[in-house]
């Protein structure tokens, strides 16, 4: 006979395995969505693995360097400088402690709680003006004072803490406009990672100077520090310049973008201003890698929806505008925008009357006025809160703001290449990476998305099966469509090509975790740890195959390794749970699920280990009151694999017929069995139903194959034995019972018995 530490072991295997599938977990690993379309695994490519011929490899370049050129051009350039230093780009990250300490201009104190979740932060000015963040619903969490300011105050004024070497983005803003804190980017709604919101390559390019990514990782950075935007980002290496002129040679200008043509002058401002909806770095590329005078399109790959919206975001200024007559390559962006300017904006009419005169012939206002008031409209940015901003969108005809802005839609498309070009295999890769990429994100393409990042990605990689992201992105299209094969193909290939990318070394830990494949598991975890120590996904997935190997000791440490890290937070309750189960300990695993969904209404994992042990305990209400609560919180919520809302529906059918409600119950079940589901929860509903209705032998069938699918589920055996004590069978029911009470199940009083 099994010992408990065998259903728990399984329960901790799917339970990790469906968090990391979750939208919840904090530094997820890859996600997503696919159809049937199936993956033929193969052997390990070579190092020679054909990867995309149009991506040379990029130069290394040394900021360290870059940043001690760029500290001369104050001698020759003290105007420039100056004003540089004094424009919003130029204060785009500042530290604390630095030489220039940020201006406190904040409210001392402020509180935030999300819309749902049991989750609330504060921030503290301290007598620097130095803000420290709290999660006041983890008391074990320790407060994060930060290290840096984001963004020039001019419409945020945003905050990064640190820990170690990895930057994390703080929970409230300072919005100045409306001089309120409020909720950060990405922090209003219900399935933000608590404190742990990791600051990415692509986030901090745009704000400050690269620092050297260690690759692989998510959000670590290595010396030198981040600095605000420099001279290096607008006019490219300025060495060779610094050299020659302080040996007396006039040789080597710098980029001057008003020099370059049309294309690539405008990429100087696209690095920062052209978002649009998905920005992916190219294969081997990372995005510290563009410099002036080359071309963006080399370095980063940016998409727009093919059609366009009224809803604009707060860098999409570049791709507004070359959605105007106007700015088809006729107007520059330093035409309005002078960033030496000791303001930073010229006469911003002075490029409209070049082509139009002074008074346009069909302007009914005076030459004199602001021609961008009117055709230019000022309005609420659709990713940031309480933020106003001009949109560069040129309109023939004035017209008023739109009440309620229409959001972009229709195909992707890359900026600098629209015209299809199916023939090539590089191009359909990156438009299948980028459809991925926005199907992860949610919303209501993820299906269409989904399919064609499905389609793209499979014929590309034919042609270029060594590209990791590929794999990794296939892979994840494949776990939203609940594909398991083709998941588990597609990301053995990825580890093949790319074992210490973190995304790719957890992915690979899940799925050979589900496997049965601990030890496999466990050098995919290993992986991953070499490039970061610190994740809280790979200790959690070290001590789930630790756990499945029978080394509790160490699976012990594996957790408390990770709850140092992460006390409080989602999945490290749902792991303390299951140890919990291990220690045979029910209230404590009750209450550590239970704090889980009140801390995360979005994390469905949790959800379902909470009404397994609530059901285990036959605690039937609270059991249909955590499912119920589930479907409300991912409502609308499209990046929920499948296979979790088939589990919900599983256990909300079987607590309905637990508690009576038998109809409900009963459609419920036959739909998830009519599409050939093996949901055990689903078959126990049916033999529930079949009872309550004196069907004894039909419901004997069904608890027979329910024990059969789940035969280390207690509840299954405990409805069973109820089923066989109601037909008089006494000696079955004895049995039945004692391998109920074994796995846990303790015994109710069933409605309708």
């Amino acid at each position: 006979m099994r010992t408990l530490l065998d259903p728990v072991a399984v329960a901790l295997a799917l339970a990790l395995n469906l968090a990391a599938c979750s939208p919840q977990s904090p530094d997820a690993p890859i996600a997503a969505p696919a159809s049937a379309v199936a993956v033929t695994p193969s052997a390990a490519p070579s190092a020679a693995a054909t990867v995309p011929a149009s991506v040379a490899p990029a130069r290394a370049l040394d900021w360290g360097a870059l940043r001690a050129a760029e500290a001369e051009c104050v001698g020759c350039h003290p105007d420039q400088v100056t004003a540089w230093q004094a424009s919003p780009m130029g204060r785009s990250l500042l530290a604390y402690g630095g030489e220039r300490p940020p201006t406190r201009v904040e409210k001392p104190k402020a509180t935030y709680a999300p819309p749902r979740g049991g989750q609330k932060f504060t921030v503290t000015l301290d007598a620097r003006g130095v803000p420290t963040f709290r999660d006041e619903a983890v008391p074990e969490a320790a407060p994060r004072p930060a290290r840096y300011l984001i963004g020039s105050g001019e419409h945020t004024r945003s905050y990064l803490w640190a820990e170690g070497d990895a930057l994390f983005e703080a929970p409230l803003t300072w919005y100045p406009a409306r001089k309120v804190w409020g909720a950060s980017p990405g922090y209003e709604v219900a399935d933000h990672p608590g404190l742990f919101r990791e600051i990415k390559p692509d986030c901090l390019y745009c704000h400050a100077d690269p620092a050297p990514h260690v690759t692989g990782s998510l959000n670590r950075y290595l010396d030198p520090a981040p600095v605000a935007i420099g001279c290096t980002r607008c006019h490219g290496d300025t060495r060779a310049h610094v050299a020659d002129r302080q040996a007396g040679h006039k040789t080597n200008d710098p980029v001057m973008p008003s020099r370059l043509d049309a294309a690539r002058r405008a990429d100087v401002c696209d690095q920062c201003h052209l978002v649009g909806a998905v920005r992916l770095a190219r294969e081997g590329r990372a995005f510290g890698q563009y410099l002036p005078g080359d071309r963006l399109e080399d370095t980063v790959a940016i998409f727009v929806r093919l059609q366009p919206g009224s809803a604009f975001g707060i860098a999409s200024h570049g791709e507004r505008l070359r959605r105007s007559r106007c700015g088809e390559g006729q107007l520059a962006c330093t035409q309005c925008h002078a960033p030496h300017a000791p303001h930073g904006e010229a006469d911003r009419s002075t490029a409209c009357r070049q082509c139009h005169g002074e008074t346009h012939r069909t302007c009914k206002g005076a030459g004199g006025n602001d021609c961008a008031g009117c055709h230019m409209h000022r309005a609420q940015t659709s990713d940031i809160p309480h933020v106003a901003m001009t949109d560069h969108l040129i309109r023939v005809r004035p017209e008023a703001p739109q009440s309620a802005p229409e959001h972009a839609a229709g195909p992707l498309v890359w900026v600098a290449h629209p015209e299809p070009n199916p023939s090539d295999p590089d191009r359909r890769l990156l438009l299948g990476r980028a459809y991925a990429e926005s199907a992860r994100v949610g919303g209501p393409d993820i299906d269409t998305d989904r399919q064609r990042a499905t389609e793209l990605l499979t014929g590309a990689l034919e042609a270029l099966p060594g590209s990791a992201e590929g794999w990794a992105d296939l892979a994840s299209m494949q776990q939203l469509a609940g594909n398991r094969a083709g998941l588990d193909a597609a990301i053995e290939r990825a580890a093949a090509l790319a074992p210490g990318d973190v995304r790719i070394s957890r992915g690979a830990a899940a799925s050979r975790l589900t496997a049965g494949k601990a030890a496999e598991a466990l050098r995919a975890v290993d992986a991953g740890l070499a490039t970061e120590p610190d994740s809280v996904a790979l200790r959690l997935a070290r001590a789930n195959a630790l756990v499945l190997l029978q080394r509790r000791a160490e699976a012990r440490a594996a957790f408390d390794h990770a709850w140092s890290l992460r006390p409080g937070e989602p999945d490290v309750l749902l792991a303390k749970g299951l140890l919990a189960e291990l220690d045979r300990d029910a209230d404590a695993a009750a209450e550590a699920y239970g704090r889980a969904t009140r801390r995360a209404p979005l994390h469905v994992p949790a959800r379902l280990n909470h009404y397994r042990l609530l059901s285990l305990l036959a605690r039937w209400p609270e059991a249909l009151k955590t499912i119920d609560e589930a479907f409300e919180a991912v409502q609308g919520r499209g990046q929920i694999p499948p296979a979790l809302l088939d589990r919900l529906t599983a256990a909300r059918a079987l607590a309905r017929a637990r508690l009576g409600q038998s109809d409900k119950a009963a459609n419920e079940a036959v739909g998830l069995l009519t599409r050939g589901l093996r949901e055990p929860w689903a078959v126990m509903a049916m033999g529930v139903v079949a009872r309550q209705a004196g069907q004894h032998d039909a419901s004997l069938k069904f608890l027979d194959q329910a024990v059969s699918w789940a035969p280390e589920d207690g509840v299954a055996w405990a409805l069973l034995a109820e089923t066989l004590d109601a037909t008089g069978k006494s000696e079955l029911a004895a049995r039945a019972t004692a391998q109920a009470e074994r796995l846990g199940a303790r015994k109710s009083a069933p409605s309708g018995r």
